[in-house]
């Protein structure tokens, strides 16, 4: 499934063409609704007009372990200011056998106090098919892409994202 995003220019890429170092995207995938740990429905729309990252992450993942502290230091730092996270767990995409106590173990034992849910095959795709992790989309009230990481970042240039993602 590709659900459509707009580019900052009015296009819309092609499936496969991705958002991966898009900066500038805006990001409207309607119609995607994944499920928090606690069994809650989390769409898009849950998070427009808000600053938010979207950290796509798995259990077990080395430099997601790495990153899930720091990113727990910036929510309680920058929650105040209006500024969200939501964990997309791959667990269940790729397969891994742990169960939904397991991955709430784990996130709470990393740090993870924010929003945590499952990434499903269509947010996969519609994020550009991420495959590396962790990924990280940092977006703006709008709902543009102003960040983009893949793999572990240092805090200063997570913070630095976060302020841009908050102007």
């Amino acid at each position: 499934i590709w659900i459509p995003l707009t580019v900052a220019d009015g296009t819309t890429p092609t499936a496969g063409a991705g958002v991966t170092g898009a900066l500038g995207t805006v990001m409207r995938p309607e119609g995607i609704t994944q499920v928090t740990y606690d069994g809650k429905p989390l769409s898009s729309e849950t998070f427009a007009g808000t600053p938010h990252l979207l950290y796509f992450w798995f259990t077990g993942c080395p430099p997601c372990v790495r990153t899930s502290p720091l990113l727990a230091e910036l929510d309680k730092t920058y929650a105040a200011k209006g500024f969200r996270i939501v964990g997309l767990n791959a667990d269940r995409v790729l397969e891994i056998p742990t169960t939904d106590e397991d991955r709430a173990a784990y996130a709470r034992k990393n740090g993870g106090a924010f929003t945590l849910a499952h990434m499903t095959p269509a947010v996969q795709e519609a994020y550009g098919a991420v495959s590396v992790f962790p990924t990280l989309f940092f977006v703006d009230r709008k709902g543009t892409v102003v960040k983009h990481f893949v793999n572990f970042q240092a805090k200063a240039a997570l913070e630095e994202a976060v302020q841009v993602a908050l102007q």
